[in-house]
């Protein structure tokens, strides 16, 4: 009997577009979107109302609450919406801001989305009240505000279809004039309506020709701009309202479900213009290049697949310590990609692990077989520091601890000093100098490490003196400790400690000698320093700068002369008699030892009594010196 072998080889695509799918996902029910703006208008409370649609008997799966903020938001905000308080962050998820321009200002968008499902009221008309935003502090920004707010609903009903939707956000800068789209989508039934529905913001009537033009698959849908119904200002910009169900796309406040927009009916009927099962393309462009700021915020793509529900799951939303690994898992496909790659110890594995010192989301797209997949968010927020409400720290005398740290944080949070333990207070007396670790734990229990650098202070004046300060070899050098505010004191010569005991040396060569005072009060490491060089000749001579020191010996071996400088000098010798012994011109000496006459040169001077008279010149500075000395034998 022979066996027979099946090999299945299944082909995965794994897309990489510019564009976020937020959350993609098949079932059986229906989706409506719809929304509200108050455009740039942030100085007044806005309220207004929208309407939405949801089948009778059906089960609410998700709702999602979109908006802006545009630049950067200080401070939270609050809308109302149903009579209940809904608080906003400027830092919900997408923390990434785009670049868009209004003529010769230029402003920043960022997108943002809150799950509001077990808040959310199913109620066919709702009010939403938009808060004075004049208090948000802009910094150097033109303004800066949190506005476009749309209301993404997902129901689910047995007795309803099953439907495919794509939630996209724009990610791209908005200070071009052309903006192109592109994202990957399960096999689309062509037969049946595809609807696709912009969520715009901030774009006049086309009669100010600050409109813009939507192109799907090349095609010129039209001319969109100017506010929807439920808006009242012509700069509010325009959504595509709608609900899908049974495969039908109907629409909602004054967008129409055909296969055209145009002014503020941002929705169309796209089947007829698709090329691909498998893919969507598009673009916008503005209506004039020089009139800009036109903001595209999402985009809702609903259509009916082939494909069936895929029963997934993935990590729920998460809020983890700064560089806390922390596994993230998806379940329920047969392949997986995690975007960002950015973070994640794999990207097309379902158990990446995220590590990282900043927020951030991830999608992953799971699929069910080789042309169908779901996509799903989570939000991973890294902690941050806690906010400093004050802070204060001293000095302290060295060797002492006496400086204080004054810390003080917003939040429930406690306070360590070099790991030791946690208080409640910030506050930390009797601390030493250097670098201490100071720790703040958050009430999720994350720690924070700051190094404080604590300086200290001396009280102690190191004084020398020393005397001679010069001379020639051999003599003996006293110092006298003239210091102040010390508790003890050593000193040494050339580094080499001297004792207390009877403060002298004796300089029985020639050379320099480096004499230092090291004085301190009751720690040897606080201590300061007092320094006195002495330059101590052979016998001979010594030229320093434009003086002249002679000893009053010479040796028998040679004849020196001594210098710190570079002088040039004319000399001679004589007998007792006055006799001219030897005589040397225009000598150019060096720094230090110069041998003048060599050893067998001084044997020859019978004399043991001689004079001499040497004539020197350094920098345009001269002297003379006549002395004698005795020659030693």
């Amino acid at each position: 009997m022979k066996k027979i072998v099946f090999i299945f080889t299944l082909n995965i695509h794994f897309f990489i577009f510019s564009q976020t799918v937020f959350y993609q996902d098949i079932w059986k029910g229906g989706v409506c979107f719809s929304g509200f703006s108050a455009g740039i208008t942030s100085n007044t409370t806005i309220n207004g109302q929208f309407e939405t649609f949801i089948e009778p008997n059906s089960t609410i799966k998700k709702v999602f609450l979109i908006y802006n903020t545009h630049n950067s938001p200080d401070s939270n905000i609050s809308i109302i919406l149903d009579n209940i308080n809904i608080q906003l962050s400027a830092e919900t998820v997408f923390f990434e801001k785009h670049l868009e321009s209004q003529f010769t200002d230029f402003y920043f968008v960022k997108n943002n989305i809150v799950d509001i499902t077990s808040i959310y009221q199913n109620v066919f008309t709702h009010t939403i009240q938009i808060p004075d935003q004049s208090f948000l502090n802009c910094d150097y920004e033109p303004n800066c505000f949190y506005g476009n707010f749309g209301i993404l609903i997902l129901y689910e009903n047995d007795l309803l279809d099953e439907l495919c939707f794509t939630l996209v956000f724009n990610n791209q800068n908005l200070n071009q004039e052309i903006t192109n789209y592109s994202v990957p989508l399960n096999t689309v039934d062509t037969l049946s309506d595809i609807g696709f529905s912009l969520n715009t913001d901030i774009i006049a009537s086309s009669i100010f020709n600050d409109g813009s033009v939507v192109y799907v698959e090349g095609q010129n849908l039209g001319l969109i701009g100017g506010a929807d119904l439920t808006n009242s200002i012509f700069d509010h910009g325009t959504r595509g309202h709608f609900y899908y169900q049974n495969s039908t796309l109907y629409g909602l406040d004054d967008d129409t479900p055909d296969n055209l927009m145009g002014n503020s009916d941002a929705l169309a009927q796209i089947s007829g213009y698709i090329l691909a099962s498998n893919s969507l393309n598009w673009s916008l462009k503005w209506q004039v290049p020089s009139v800009p700021q036109n903001v595209y915020t999402s985009f809702n793509i609903a259509y009916s697949t082939p494909c069936q529900p895929q029963n997934v799951s993935i990590t729920p939303d998460t809020t983890i310590c700064p560089n806390a690994p922390f596994q993230l898992s998806a379940s329920g496909g047969i392949a997986y990609e995690w975007l960002p790659e950015v973070g994640l110890s794999c990207y097309d594995c379902p158990n990446p692990v995220f590590s990282g010192d900043s927020s951030r989301l991830y999608t992953v797209r799971i699929w069910g077989s080789d042309s169908c997949s779901v996509v799903r968010p989570v939000m991973i927020h890294v902690r941050k520091q806690p906010k400093t409400t004050f802070y204060n720290q001293t000095t302290t005398l060295c060797g002492e601890a006496q400086a204080l740290i004054n810390w003080q944080t917003a939040g429930n949070n406690s306070y360590s000093l070099n790991d030791g333990v946690f208080q409640s207070t910030g506050v930390f007396i009797q601390v030493a100098a250097g670098n201490q670790l100071l720790t703040v734990r958050d009430a999720f229990g994350c720690r924070f490490d700051t190094v404080v650098a604590i300086d200290s202070y001396l009280v102690v004046n190191a004084g020398l003196l020393v005397s001679p300060t010069s001379g020639v070899a051999p003599l003996e050098i006293q110092i006298a400790n003239q210091s102040t505010n010390f508790t003890d004191w050593s000193w040494r010569v050339n580094n080499a400690f001297q004792s207390k005991v009877n403060p002298t040396f004796q300089a029985v060569t020639g050379g320099n000698y480096e004499i230092e005072l090291i004085a301190w009060q009751n720690d040897s490491t606080c201590a300061d320093t007092a320094v006195q060089n002495v330059f101590i000749s052979e016998t001979g001579f010594y030229i320093f700068g434009s003086s002249l020191v002679v000893g009053s010996s010479i040796s028998q071996n040679a004849f020196f002369v001594y210098t710190n400088g570079k002088p040039m000098i004319d000399i001679s010798m004589y007998d007792a008699q006055g006799r001219l012994l030897k005589t040397n011109t225009k000598i150019q000496l060096t720094e230090g030892a110069n041998a003048i006459w060599n050893s067998s040169e001084m044997a020859a001077i019978a004399s043991e009594m001689i004079f001499y008279k040497i004539n020197w010149n350094t920098a345009g500075d001269s002297g003379e010196l006549e002395g004698k000395a005795v020659v030693l034998r």
